[in-house]
């Protein structure tokens, strides 16, 4: 067949009915690559179900919102009653506190820590509730709560007790709280745990592992010197500390510590201050006759004075504590000023005071002056 006998009306349609499209010159566009099969989702949309919900047991939960799209991932468990407990923890349960200042991420975690029994280390500024928050949990579940404080010349026998020799035997005198609340359960705080001298932190370092057991320094019976803790016993940690080494920021660590004791906790948290919006619903709950202007100058001041004491131009830190004493005074006096000079600035020195009389200009207190 010559050249001449090629019909190229007939390629073409026989090209587009096979490929659906040609070019003007008759070639095959190149062919477009096969979209990519879309890829399984890492993880599986989870419904709520029925034994799952807010925390928002009685009145107090109930001025604390956890964020929607976490409500599913707690459980949601009765309060316990008193009697539960074993006598000798039953006075360990706190009185019932009210929810102010709460971080809602905060009590999440604390909550995953309390229900999972894993060790939880709170690290923040100061003033950012981290014990108030673990204490009101407490409170709220009625669950014994203990908060055991560092210092630097604190022995191991500060914390489980002592044996003391008797008739040719040994007893345990002296039973403390760790102990109590390791043997019938509960919650052990441990604040400023890097004060402790490493003796200190290595007898409880256990508990912050799977096998969960407290070392009963100075127990004569090497059967009973490592204390398996009851299943319902939870250490959590809180500092204003980290790392080993004093760096820049204000909760960085002034002492080594000891990285096997940090590493041995399974949930961390960072504690920052409280988001505005909350610290203005909290002076409006608790302060229902201060004026809404006022209360929002307030909690701006406040503000301020946390920017001023991170760029190291004041020396004390603002906390919530400040702010609802400050709050109150106003109450009383029908001012701000004196309120304000005795809660913060009469301990500032002249720098300091003249730097927060600027941000007291900027935030504008009117005929008010400081």
């Amino acid at each position: 067949m010559s050249s001449t006998d090629f019909d190229v009306k007939k390629f073409q349609d026989k090209l587009k009915e096979e490929f659906g499209k040609v070019m003007d010159d008759g070639k095959v566009p190149p062919s477009t690559p096969e979209p990519a099969e879309p890829k399984e989702p890492l993880f599986k949309k989870v419904e709520p179900v029925s034994n799952r919900g807010k925390i928002s047991f009685g009145t107090l939960h109930s001025q604390v919102n956890i964020p929607s799209d976490k409500n599913i991932y707690i459980s949601k468990k009765d309060v316990y009653k008193d009697d539960h407990w074993h006598e000798d923890v039953r006075g360990f349960i706190p009185e019932k506190m009210d929810g102010w200042g709460i971080d809602p991420d905060l009590l999440l975690i604390i909550h995953q820590s309390w229900t999972l029994k894993k060790p939880l280390q709170i690290t923040g500024y100061p003033g950012a509730s981290k014990d108030y928050t673990i204490r009101y949990y407490c409170s709220v579940h009625r669950i014994p709560y203990f908060m055991d404080i560092g210092m630097d010349d604190k022995t191991p026998h500060d914390i489980v007790g002592s044996y003391i020799p008797q008739g040719g035997g040994e007893y345990f005198h002296e039973i403390k709280p760790l102990y109590l609340l390791g043997l019938h359960g509960g919650v052990y705080v441990d604040s400023e745990p890097y004060v402790n001298p490493s003796s200190v932190n290595f007898c409880k370092q256990r508990l912050t592992d799977s096998d969960r057991v407290l070392y009963l320094s100075g127990c004569p019976d090497p059967q009973k010197i490592a204390m398996v803790v009851n299943p319902e016993f939870a250490i959590m940690a809180t500092t204003n500390v980290r790392g080993t080494g004093d760096n820049v920021d204000q909760y960085s660590a002034t002492l080594n510590q000891d990285i096997s004791s940090i590493n041995r906790y399974a949930l961390f948290y960072h504690a920052d201050y409280l988001n505005p919006s909350l610290e203005i619903q909290l002076l409006t709950n608790k302060f229902p006759t201060l004026e809404p202007r006022l209360i929002k100058k307030l909690v701006q001041m406040g503000n301020l004075v946390r920017q001023a004491w991170k760029q190291r131009t004041v020396e004390l830190p603002w906390s919530v504590r400040q702010l609802l004493s400050w709050a109150d005074s106003c109450v009383r006096y029908n001012e701000p000023v004196t309120g304000f000079k005795e809660c913060y600035f009469n301990v500032l020195n002249e720098v300091e005071q003249d730097e927060l009389r600027k941000h007291w200009r900027d935030v504008d207190f009117e005929e008010y002056k400081l």
